[in-house]
């Protein structure tokens, strides 16, 4: 009897069909060449040419003004997450996040040997009042805020507009710093999300972080900070890995020079946009009405949960006997104190895949009714 191929519903890479493979040896090989992109980078936000097409490309994106002088290039998002938090933080301050929250972001975060305080979700964002409470309660210790306010890893969840300039408002008036991710703000499926909280803030208290990962291929290992100039020296000292990689950064700002990152984007938009579509359709046809999910429109994952008589663990376990693995809830959240929520990304499979998956988890959750 053949085994059946195991269907990856855990792991939120991306899709390497999305790779431009052509594009990319045409790119490199042009660079390698013309003998560029092969030393160090020098300077530690990264070669000044290569940050100006990125701005430029950033510009493009964010549909906002990005100045060279407020990019520092990095090796990824979590790589600017862990360089914001020890250039920001001491050991005991505290830093929050939202919950659940994105799980490796936090383990990079306990790094800088902080307090970790979380709180709650709300439909719009992360709960204001909840927040403010917590800022009331450690002071001038909380240093930063971590949020993920465009289809949040992992509940999908976009902030609105108004929940935003909220969070804005609360770290002015407490003196924190903003880290907004932004990796998933391209992501959208339908109407764009609102415009990025480093948009709407006049104060210089948020620090922007994203990547190419998602949009042109992740082993290129290429990210940013963007924040207001006056802050890029001080983000510049938490940097300890020297600079990045002054090939990818080469091979992105040509790749952007040549007019190919926005329709990099509409790809990806469309493609996962399909994938979206193929795992909302499964659950409305397969899964137990019990199931409670939203259609996220955007990013890269679905977010359910199970009713109280419902272990999550014991889901998983039967689930994988039938060829299928998703992200148990418990990880994304600070105390790991979680048995009733579940992660699906649609990103990585097939729509077929999807199809099957769906159907197999959703064999496993009918045998709990």
């Amino acid at each position: 009897m053949t085994e059946q191929r195991r269907i990856d519903f855990k792991t939120g890479y991306p899709d390497l069909a999305l790779v431009p493979r052509d594009l990319l040896l045409a790119i490199t090989t042009d660079l390698l060449r013309e003998n560029r992109g092969m030393q160090y980078a020098g300077d530690v936000a990264g070669s000044q040419p290569a940050r100006e097409q990125i701005a430029a490309m950033l510009h493009e994106l964010y549909g906002i003004p990005v100045q060279t002088n407020e990019l520092i290039l990095t090796t990824g998002a979590l790589a600017s997450i862990d360089i914001v938090c020890r250039a920001l933080t001491s050991p005991d301050d505290v830093v929050i996040v939202e919950s659940p929250t994105f799980y490796f972001a936090v383990t990079i975060i306990e790094a800088c040997r902080v307090q970790i305080v979380s709180v709650p979700m709300g439909h719009d964002g992360i709960n204001l009042s909840a927040l403010e409470l917590a800022l009331r309660q450690y002071g001038s210790r909380v240093k930063v805020v971590y949020t993920i306010p465009a289809f949040h890893n992992p509940t999908g969840i976009c902030a609105t507009v108004e929940n935003r300039r909220g969070l804005i408002a609360l770290a002015r008036q407490y003196g924190f710093t903003i880290l907004e991710d932004a990796t998933y703000q391209p992501l959208y499926f339908e109407s764009p999300p609102p415009p990025l909280i480093q948009s709407l803030d006049d104060s210089g208290r948020v620090a922007t972080v994203a990547s190419v990962s998602k949009l042109i291929m992740p082993a290129l290992r290429l990210g940013w900070i963007y924040a207001p100039a006056d802050k890029i020296a001080l983000y510049k000292r938490g940097k300890a890995d020297g600079a990045s990689s002054l090939l990818s950064s080469e091979i992105v700002a040509s790749f952007a020079e040549r007019g190919e990152f926005l329709p990099q984007v509409e790809r990806a938009r469309a493609l996962y946009k399909r994938k979206h579509h193929a795992m909302v359709s499964a659950l409305d046809r397969y899964a137990p009405a019990w199931l409670e999910w939203d259609a996220p429109n955007g990013g890269y994952f679905v977010w359910a949960k199970v009713p109280p008589h419902v272990s999550v663990k014991a889901l998983l376990g039967r689930a994988n006997t039938l060829g299928v693995d998703f992200f148990a809830g418990s990880a994304s959240f600070v105390d790991g104190n979680d048995d009733s929520h579940l992660r699906l990304c649609f990103a990585l499979m097939s729509e077929d895949e999807i199809e099957q998956g769906i159907a197999r988890l959703s064999e496993a959750l009918h045998e709990f009714m």
